[in-house]
Order: C-alpha cells, then sequence, then structure tokens
C-alpha cells in the first residue's frame, strides 16, 4: 500500500468511528494508544494502554505475532476471530507500518455479519448443486438408483446419517437405503418397522407431517439410542409424498445444533423423491405388464393376428407364423396377400366367404366368434381344420384402430373325437358280451370302420398262436382277407412283440410275415399296405395276443396318437378276453367249491350218525354191553371229527398266512419211528403192512415236531385209504445230500397222469362226485405240502400211473448234528385219583359241556365249583377259595378274558391259577390267552388226560413260582 493510500485508508478509518490503536512493533506487541472506538470493541471500561494487543483480541496466534515483526511498508490485512462469549464474532484487521514510531497501526473493521452471509450463500450454492445433482439422478426410472442418490444427497446436506424407509404394498415399511451410517448405527435403526415400533416414523407415515424431536433421556427406546449412537442432537423423519399418498420418509441425524433452514432442502429431496418412485413404479409396472403380455403372446398355443386399420399385420406370435408359413424373421403381409388359403365353412359343412374379408369385417367393427375355418398351403399342400374369432381393436374415445384375430387348430381335436369314438363303441362291444370270440370280431369290425383298412388279431391259447377272422374296410378284399386268415401269424413273432409299434416299410410288418416266409411277394403288393401298427395285448403281466392295424388304400400313415389310441384298444380286448377266463375260472372255482361243501357236510355227518344212533340205543338198552360199545363208537367218531376240525382250522391259518411254527432241535428218524408206531394199530385193523425203515443214521433238523408229524400223519392215512387190503406202505427216512428225506410209499390205486400236477392243490381229489369211495376234505395233501415249505423244504408226488401205487417225498433241510436229541411223546396214562384234594372253578356257559366236563374232573377226584359266566365266577371266588379256575373264553355277561383281568388285578387271587378252555384253537385266541393273563390253553374237545396234565403243570409252575 503506498504512503498516500494508507494515510487516506487511516483518515476514511478515524472519520468512520472505526476502532484504531498504536502497536509496538516487536512483542509483546503492547498497545501505545487505543481510540473509545477501540476500547468499546474490546468491551472494558478501563484503559488498555500498555496491555499486549494479541491477548486483548483472544488471539494469541504466533501466525499473527509473526505478521507483526515481518510487516512490509505496504502493510496486510488479516480476518481474525474470538471463539469467546455467546456470539463469536470475526474482525478484520488493517495493519499499517509506522515506521517512525516503530509501531504498526490496527484499524479493526467488523465482519461477522459479512462472512455469515458470504457462508450462507456457499452452502446455498451447495444445496443447489445437490438439489440439481439430485434431480438428475431422480429422472432415473430405476426406483433403486433413484433411492440410492436421494439418500446420498440428503447425507451430503445435513453432513450426517440419513435413511430412506418404503411402504410395501402390503404396508409393511423397510429400509432401503443408508448414507453415512456406522455398523452399529445400522444396527440401531430397524430393517424392517414392525406395528408400535419407531413412533416417529409411524407419525409421519401416518399424518404426512415432519416430525422433529431434540435429543432428550425420555424419548423412545428406537429414537433415543439412534440419537445416542450417531452423537446427534435432532431426529427429523420427513414423509415422501406422492401422487397417491405416502410413500415413505427420509430419516435424518442432525448432529448440529438446530436443523436450521436445511429441513426445507431436504423437503425439496423428499417431494422430488416421491415423484421419482411413482415415475419408476409407473415404468417398472408398465414394463412388466408389457413383458408379461408378450410372454402370454409367445406362449399362446393359438395363432393370434394382429392387425393396424389399414389391414396391414402388425404382430403376430410364433404359432400365427408357423400358421403362415413365415420364418421368424420374414416381414409379415397384408390381409390380402396371405400366403395360405383360409376358408370359412358354415355350421352344415359348406365352404363360405374368405377368411381375409371376414378380417376386413372386423376393421369395419363387425365381431366374430365360434366359426369353423379350413387352411390349405398352397406351397406344403398341409391341409388343417380351425376355429377362427376376430374382433375390432378401439382406443379410448371408441375410434377403430386395428383388429385382433385368433385361430385355434381343431385337427388334433376332430381326429381326438374320432378316436374316441372308436374306443367308446369297442368299450360297448366289449362290456356287451362274455364271449371274448365274438367281442374281437366286433372291434375288428369297428376299427376298419374309421381308423384302420385292415385288422388282424392273433390269440395266444395254451402255448399255440391262433388269429382270428380278418376285417377289411372294402368288402370287394374278402378273399385276401381269408388268405390272411389261413396263413395265420408265427409263433415267435407275436411273443416277440413286447411294446406298441408302427411300421412305415411293408418288409417289417408283422401282419404280412406270413406271406414273405411263404416267398408270395405278389399277394403282399395286393394288400398295398402303407403303414401298420402293431399292439400287443397285456394284462396283469400276462401275453394273450397281438392286434395289427394296417391302412392300405386310405393313403394314412399313422402317428403317436394313433398309436396310444391302438394300445388302449389291445389293452381293453386284452381286458375283455382276462374277463371272460376269469369268469370261466371263477365257474370252476365256484363249483369246487359247492363240492368242497358238499363234502364238508358229508364228511362231518358222517361220523355224527352212528353217535346218534348209539345214543338212541342206549336210551331204549343202557346196558354194559352197549355202553362200551358205544363208548368205543363215540370215542372213534370224536377223534375223527377232532380230526377234521383240525384240517379246517389248519387250512384258515395257512391260507391266512397265521400259521406258527414252535421249531425245535429233533431226530427225523425218532420222530417218523414215534408217528408210524402210534398209527400202526389204525394201518393193522385195515388189513394193511406198514413197512417202516429208518436211517441208518441220525437226522437231525430244525422242526414243529407236531406239525411235522401231521404232514406224516396226512400221508400215511392218504396211502392207507388207497391201499387194498394185503398191501404194505413202506414208510423210510434216510439223508441225501444236505437234506433229510422222507418217503411214504403206496401200492394202491395210483394218480392219474393228467391229476399228477394238481395233487397238491387244495380241494382237489383223485375222486370226484358222488362216486367217491375214500372219504375226506381232499385238504391234507395240500396241508402237507404247505407245512413243509414253512420248514423250508420241499415235497413231491410220483406215480407210473392209475393203478401202480404212488410215492410222496418230503425232504427237510439237516441241522447241525449235536443239537438233534430223542423227544418222544408225552405219557398220556394219568392216575384216577390225579386231581384228589383239588378245588377247580368251572366256568362255562353251556350246561351240556359244564356238566359233562364236571363228571370227568369229578371221576379224576377234584372237587367243582360250577359257574355259568364270569360274573358268577367272581362272586363265587371269594366263598368256593378255589385251587384253580377251568374258564371258558366265550360267554354272555362277562367272558373270559374280562373275568381274569379282574383276577390279576386282585392282589389277593393275582396267583391263582386260570387255564382257558375254548372251541378257537388258532394262533391269535393262544397269543390272547397269555397276553389277558392265563396259564396254560386248551381247545376243545379237549381229551381228559391232557386236561388232567395241563390242571396238574398249571398247580406246579404256580406253586413253583411262589
Amino acid at each position: 500500500m503506498a504512503e498516500g493510500d494508507a494515510e487516506e485508508v487511516v483518515l476514511g478509518a478515524l472519520a468512520r468511528g472505526l476502532p484504531a490503536a498504536l502497536i509496538e512493533a516487536r512483542a509483546p506487541f503492547a498497545v501505545r494508544w487505543a481510540n473509545v472506538a477501540f476500547v468499546r470493541l474490546l468491551g472494558r471500561d478501563e484503559p488498555v494502554e500498555g496491555l499486549p494487543f494479541l491477548a486483548l483480541l483472544g488471539c494469541p496466534d504466533r501466525g499473527l505475532a509473526a505478521m507483526f515483526e515481518g510487516l512490509g511498508a505496504s502493510g496486510t490485512s488479516v480476518v481474525v476471530g474470538s471463539g469467546e462469549g455467546p456470539r463469536p464474532r470475526e474482525h478484520e484487521l488493517i495493519l499499517l507500518p509506522a515506521a517512525e514510531e516503530a509501531a504498526v497501526l490496527v484499524l479493526v473493521r467488523d465482519i461477522t455479519d459479512r462472512e455469515a452471509s458470504h457462508r450462507r450463500l456457499e452452502a446455498e450454492n451447495l444445496h443447489l448443486a445437490l438439489l440439481a445433482n439430485v434431480t438428475r439422478e431422480l429422472s432415473s426410472l430405476d426406483a433403486n438408483r433413484v433411492v440410492d442418490a436421494a439418500v446420498s444427497a440428503a447425507c451430503n446436506i445435513v453432513n450426517g446419517p440419513a435413511a430412506i424407509y418404503l411402504v410395501g404394498a402390503a404396508g409393511d415399511v423397510t429400509r432401503r437405503a443408508t448414507a453415512g451410517m456406522s455398523a452399529a448405527l445400522t444396527d440401531v435403526l430397524p430393517f424392517s418397522v414392525p406395528p408400535g415400533h419407531f413412533a416417529a416414523l409411524t407419525r409421519a407415515l401416518e399424518s404426512g407431517q415432519r416430525q422433529t424431536l431434540p435429543y432428550a433421556v425420555n424419548l423412545p427406546r428406537e429414537e433415543r439410542d439412534a440419537l445416542r449412537e450417531s452423537g446427534a442432537r435432532w431426529l427429523t423423519v420427513t414423509p415422501i409424498r406422492g401422487r397417491q399418498g405416502i410413500v415413505g420418509a427420509v430419516v435424518i441425524l442432525w448432529r448440529q445444533r438446530t436443523p436450521g433452514d436445511m429441513l426445507s432442502v431436504i423437503d425439496l429431496v423428499a417431494g422430488h423423491l416421491g415423484i421419482a418412485l411413482e415415475h419408476a413404479r409407473a415404468y417398472r409396472a408398465a414394463e412388466d405388464e408389457r413383458t408379461r403380455l408378450e410372454l402370454i403372446l409367445a406362449q399362446i398355443p393359438d395363432a393370434v393376428l394382429i392387425a393396424d386399420e389399414a389391414g396391414h399385420l402388425e404382430r403376430t406370435n410364433a404359432a400365427g407364423r408357423r400358421l403362415l408359413g413365415l420364418g421368424p424373421n420374414d416381414p409379415l403381409p397384408s390381409l390380402d396377400a396371405l400366403p395360405v388359403r383360409i376358408a370359412l365353412t358354415e355350421p352344415e359343412g359348406r365352404p363360405s366367404r374368405g377368411y381375409e374379408g371376414q378380417l376386413a369385417l372386423a376393421l369395419r367393427g363387425e365381431a366374430m366368434t365360434g366359426r369353423v375355418a379350413h387352411l390349405s398351403a398352397t406351397d406344403s399342400g398341409v391341409s388343417r381344420w380351425l376355429q377362427s374369432a376376430a374382433a375390432p381393436l378401439r382406443n379410448p374415445a371408441g375410434t377403430i384402430i386395428g383388429m385382433v384375430g385368433v385361430l385355434t387348430d381343431i385337427t388334433e381335436v376332430t381326429q381326438a373325437q374320432r378316436r374316441l369314438q372308436l374306443l367308446v363303441e369297442a368299450s360297448g362291444a366289449l362290456a356287451s358280451s362274455l364271449d371274448s370270440t365274438n367281442a374281437l370280431a366286433e372291434i375288428a369290425h369297428l376299427a376298419v370302420q374309421s381308423f384302420a383298412d385292415w385288422c388282424a388279431i392273433d390269440l395266444i391259447e395254451d402255448g399255440a398262436v391262433r388269429r382270428l377272422p380278418v376285417a377289411h374296410a372294402d368288402p370287394a378284399k374278402a378273399a385276401l382277407a381269408r388268405e390272411l386268415e389261413r396263413l395265420g401269424p408265427h409263433a415267435a413273432t407275436v411273443v416277440l412283440a413286447a411294446e406298441p409299434a408302427i411300421y412305415d416299410d411293408v418288409g417289417c410288418m408283422q401282419l404280412v410275415g406270413a406271406a414273405q416266409r411263404a416267398g408270395d411277394p405278389a399277394f403282399a403288393e395286393a394288400l398295398a399296405l402303407r403303414s401298420c401298427i402293431t399292439a400287443p395285448m397285456i394284462v396283469r403281466g400276462q401275453r394273450l395276443g397281438v392286434m395289427h392295424l394296417a391302412s392300405a388304400e386310405s393313403g394314412r400313415r399313422y402317428e403317436g396318437a394313433d398309436l396310444a389310441v391302438a394300445e388302449v384298444l389291445a389293452w381293453r380286448a386284452a381286458l375283455a378276453i382276462d374277463r371272460a377266463r376269469l369268469y370261466e375260472e371263477a365257474r370252476e372255482a365256484n363249483r369246487r367249491k359247492d363240492e368242497f361243501l358238499a363234502v364238508v357236510s358229508h364228511e362231518l355227518r358222517t361220523p355224527l350218525a352212528p353217535l346218534l344212533t348209539w345214543a338212541e340205543i342206549l336210551r331204549r338198552q343202557p346196558d354194559a354191553a352197549h355202553a362200551r360199545q358205544a363208548a368205543a363208537v363215540i370215542e372213534r367218531n370224536i377223534h375223527l371229527l377232532r380230526g377234521l376240525i383240525t384240517e379246517l382250522l389248519d387250512l384258515a391259518s395257512i391260507t391266512g398266512g397265521k400259521m406258527h411254527l414252535d421249531r425245535a432241535a429233533h431226530d427225523l428218524s425218532d420222530v417218523v419211528r414215534d408217528t408210524a408206531t402210534d398209527m400202526a394199530p389204525l394201518v393193522e385193523d385195515k388189513g394193511i403192512a406198514l413197512d417202516l425203515r429208518p436211517a441208518t443214521e441220525r437226522l437231525p433238523v430244525e422242526i414243529d415236531r407236531g406239525r411235522v408229524v401231521q404232514i406224516i400223519t396226512n400221508l400215511v392215512s392218504n396211502a392207507v385209504k388207497f391201499t387194498p387190503r394185503g398191501g404194505t406202505i413202506p414208510v423210510s427216512a434216510a439223508q441225501e445230500g444236505d437234506q433229510a428225506r422222507l418217503a411214504v410209499r403206496d401200492t394202491g390205486a395210483g394218480i392219474a397222469p393228467d391229476f399228477l400236477p394238481h395233487v397238491f392243490e387244495m380241494f382237489r381229489q383223485g375222486e370226484e362226485g358222488s362216486r367217491r369211495v375214500h372219504g375226506g376234505l381232499g385238504i391234507g395233501l395240500a396241508l402237507a405240502r404247505q407245512i413243509t415249505e414253512l420248514h423250508g423244504g420241499d415235497i413231491e408226488a410220483r406215480s407210473e400211473g392209475t393203478g401202480r401205487g404212488a410215492e410222496f417225498i418230503v425232504r427237510l433241510p439237516l441241522g447241525e448234528p449235536e443239537v438233534a436229541v430223542r423227544d418222544g411223546w408225552p405219557a398220556r396214562e394219568v392216575p384216577p385219583a390225579a386231581l384228589k384234594d383239588t378245588r377247580v372253578l368251572l366256568v362255562e356257559d353251556v350246561p351240556d359241556s359244564r356238566e359233562a366236563m364236571r363228571e370227568v374232573l369229578e371221576q379224576f377226584g377234584a372237587d367243582v365249583v360250577p359257574a355259568h359266566d364270569g360274573r358268577d365266577a367272581l362272586e363265587k371266588l371269594a366263598t368256593a377259595n378255589p385251587d384253580l379256575v377251568l374258564c371258558d373264553l366265550r360267554m354272555p355277561v362277562m367272558d373270559g378274558y374280562e373275568f381274569v383281568r379282574h383276577v390279576r388285578a386282585d392282589p389277593t387271587r393275582s396267583g391263582l391259577p386260570v387255564v382257558a378252555v375254548s372251541g378257537f384253537n388258532s394262533e391269535e385266541s393262544r397269543s390272547a390267552c397269555r397276553d389277558a393273563g392265563f396259564d396254560a390253553y386248551l381247545a376243545k374237545p379237549v381229551d381228559s388226560s391232557a386236561l388232567v396234565v395241563s390242571i396238574r403243570n398249571a398247580l406246579r409252575a404256580r406253586r413253583k413260582a411262589s
């Protein structure tokens, strides 16, 4: 600054009353002189001369001191601020050297308001720049980009954390973007806002008004934690408003003392964001709708034609291009220049006007629906049937701006209707008759009416193949049909036809295979076959035959849909054949069942007759001789009845898969010897010799002894029935490899060769009808086979023919030699007083059975207390004090199961032995008795010795347990 200029500045400053002071040019820069304005500026009442200048200004800055010391001749100026007091000020110091005085003249000017205005202007310029940037970003149609730009701008404007929450379509509120937030603050602010949380945000969204909250200890937890974590003083929530309402909110955490006028800028950002979001969402919805419409149009199987008001095609889908014969990139033609011929038909089938003219009517406002059209391509010759519809397109003002036409290909539907009609008629024919041959002939006749020109059916019967009469659509080809039937099929081709197939090569067609084998090509040429379907007739895994369907003069080429129809037709034909065969089998089974029931009735009545006869004899002549003879007859026939009933029960157990084997180690030679010994008297009574040939070595087997004895008994009894008096029945046991072999041979009537494969079948007997000489139910051998197989063995029948005897061989797997033990039958002799001093409570509801069993028990010395049902028995327990209870199972009022549960539940009688007696002799009954708490189980009718032994065993077991 020049000297003249400095003087002018000083004079002007003094004239305006600016604070001025003369300061020492060297530290500590003491004040030499100061005017009143300078003293007033410092806010002091006493003089300031001699005091340090920099200390008086509150600016002890080394930089400012250096400026004083190095001040040049031109002087300088500097801006300093004071942070003291509630309102800090800023001053401009004009420093002028006073060389003669070795001092510095300081003029002071307060520029606080000027600088504040300057900063406000800069801030507003910055806000405008940010807002302009936001506006540019908000012009995007990407909603995510719009939200990210808005939250970033808000963060920059307030220089603090910001977040944007948006309201979803379902009303849910979620945080969509953040800026300027630490990870801890992000965790504090909720990502999803459930009802009742973040109260400030909820109020802003509901009221549409900005919410401004200063920090306070009584704020809700979410707001208080957010302010504390961010170190902010204020929290504001500014709603984002769209045309349809509030769509979200901008959350700001302010670190300034007050938000000030920047709130209005945030309002502008929120307003711009609301509009931009609506634009972006509307654009996305429009794009989604356009994409969806494009997808729908592409996925529609029908041809869609869309034309403008001039009749030029604007758009079509892939089906439309295929229908018109256009490639993906071929230009779309006008309606009057379509590359195919489409002609409408009237309801009765005659042609009508062209389809192009009908589309032109749609452009004039006339709609068309449900019309049938025929399409023919001029180049490829493709012919299709279509169902068509067309309608005008109008804008919101109602002006026609184009048309849309839809063509649905119904060719397959038409053909399917014909195929369905064939199946319906064929099903009716097959269902109306149980004569499969006539039904199949009707099927062939129906097939050549609409589906084929030739139809031949080959049946497999008893391993051979038979061809039914061949059907043809043209009666003039009858001679060819008879010749085709005469030639017949090759059995191997019928067996090898595993899957339905189409043959377009005549040389591969099984239908004319016989003609080709015969070397007659002229016959194959006369048939003039074009295409053939071979469909095997299979049901329940069994091949019953093959159906051949062929086209000839019609020129038809079969395709996949025709193959499916032929497969269904063959399957239904197979069902009809199978149904007819099952019907015949059912009739045969019903006949055998009736015969079996008649045999059962006869076999049960046979032992009953002498029982009734001897009862009448005893009633008239009750002497000792008749009584002994009657007892023998009764015992013999009772054993016979029990055997019949046992066979029937075994039959039920085996057919129901419920037979249980109690396996143990035995020597088969011992079992055979003991059984033969027991049966010797029966065999000898018939005048037949039993030749027992035991094995020379031990035959260890794991078997159910009782069941194997049953096998041996059935085989020997069968041999006895068919061996004449004076004959011999050899019974042998031997080892055969790793099996034990049992053989029973007779010298009797033998088995016919045709009956030998059926000898082990249930209810089958060599003698049938009223001429049966030998008794029996016809299930003994079937039971023997079933029991043998349950043991893991096999049984075989051999016979050289009628009158030459028969041999039955049973093979059972051998076990370990060391586990085989000798085990004979239990002794049957019981002393007369075996039950002396034993009181028995007898519970039986049938009086005759109760009295008979009471008599038996008393004969063995027992004291019997009778009861007629479970409740009566419970009442008599207290006074009778029995040693054992003999209880029937099925009784009125209270059955045996309920009775024994009451006994076991009583602590004073829980140890009382209870033996069950029942007419049910099944594994289920035995298992149920064990579970209920019975000590033993006896099946009616009960042998007296077995009854006494069971009672004594039950008493002994209870005493041992106690």
